[in-house]
């Protein structure tokens, strides 16, 4: 029939149309936003090791940047993680094209292992932030062998230690040092081995009473970066015989056949090498019993004390032990009941020895 001729003549005609109007059918296609060309920043090596200089030197490092994506990418910043690192980077890179990002460091005053770092921001959408870390050894314009005084001996015998002080750089090394207090004792003395190259500091300690000296030294040079040197000086004079620890600390035997059964121990030693002889230990008392164990021949002996809780009475605050070396001498150790360990110390000798 002629009308439905025309209807479906109609119908084709308003399919065509909307055909042609859908995104990339036709001449009437909407642009595809995801195929838009975008900048894609790649550092093949972003992290450089076994770069080395001499405190105070230059130290450069080269790090490539490569476009790998279809546009140009554009740098908008960089920056530096220290304000001793200069940053030399491209404004723009063209697609498939490379450049060359350049860090430059002034190592004075910062000797060591070093990791200097950068951060480069740019225009990718994937990556629009990527870093670089150069690390570094750099050595010390001037060495300190050891760096720091550490002195332990017995009482009454001097005690002396050395720091050799060497100079790298091109400048001569001059040294001026602050004193340490006068109640310490203490003696400081500087050698010139090789003039503003190889210097010596002595320090002598004449081993007075028993202490634990903790001081530092300040030395002051004519080395840019190194004006200031702190020389840690620890000194630890003993008593002739030592007692660890610091006090006995009686706990409940584990065995199940001795439940009222109490015990610790301690060790006894001599601190400057001359022949030493347990002579006895007190309070002597059925409750109480020691146990000797030889660990080095008239040097060091571990003591075992035992304490039956049976008895109902209280143990002994504190043990004594006598001992001799040349002549007797006596020590006081505290005694503890389940009490928390303490750390070991040093106990004072007194009596016929002192």
């Amino acid at each position: 029939m002629p009308g439905s001729n025309l209807n479906s003549s109609v119908r084709l005609v308003c399919c065509w149309v909307l055909l042609c109007c859908m995104p990339g059918i036709g001449g009437a296609a909407v642009p595809d936003k995801a195929q838009t060309p975008v900048p894609r920043i790649e550092i093949p090596v972003p992290v450089r090791e076994g770069a080395h200089a001499l405190e105070g030197q230059t130290l450069t490092g080269t790090f490539t940047l490569v476009n790998t994506g279809a546009a140009v990418l554009h740098i908008r910043e960089i920056k530096t993680g220290c304000t001793c690192i200069r940053a030399e980077g491209p404004d723009q890179v063209p697609p498939g094209g490379r450049a060359e990002l350049r860090l430059t460091v002034d190592t004075k005053g910062m000797p060591g292992e070093r990791a200097f770092k950068a951060t480069v921001a740019s225009d990718d959408p994937a990556r629009p932030v990527v870093s670089v870390t150069l690390k570094a050894r750099i050595t010390p314009l001037v060495t300190l062998t050891p760096d720091r005084f550490f002195l332990r001996g017995p009482v009454g015998r001097p005690l002396a230690g050395d720091i050799d002080i060497v100079n790298r750089g091109d400048e001569s090394l001059r040294i001026t040092i602050d004193p340490l207090p006068p109640d310490t004792g203490l003696t400081v003395e500087l050698t010139t081995i090789v003039p503003g190259k190889h210097l010596r500091l002595s320090l002598l300690c004449p081993g007075g009473e028993a202490a634990a000296i903790r001081e530092r030294l300040m030395l002051h040079t004519t080395i840019p970066g190194r004006e200031r040197i702190v020389v840690p000086v620890l000194v630890d004079l003993l008593s002739p015989v030592e007692i660890l620890p610091a006090a006995l600390v009686l706990r409940r035997d584990r065995c199940p056949a001795c439940p009222s059964r109490y015990s610790g121990s301690f060790l006894l030693r001599a601190t400057d090498g001359r022949p030493l002889t347990l002579l006895a230990i007190r309070p002597e008392q059925p409750e109480m019993q020691y146990e000797t164990e030889t660990l080095l021949p008239q040097q060091a002996y571990r003591i075992t004390v035992y304490w039956d809780a049976a008895s109902k009475a209280a143990p002994p605050s504190s043990l004594t032990v006598t001992v001799r070396q040349n002549e007797p001498q006596t020590l006081s150790l505290p005694v503890r009941l389940d009490a928390a360990g303490e750390k070991t110390a040093r106990i004072g000798v007194s009596g016929a020895g002192n």
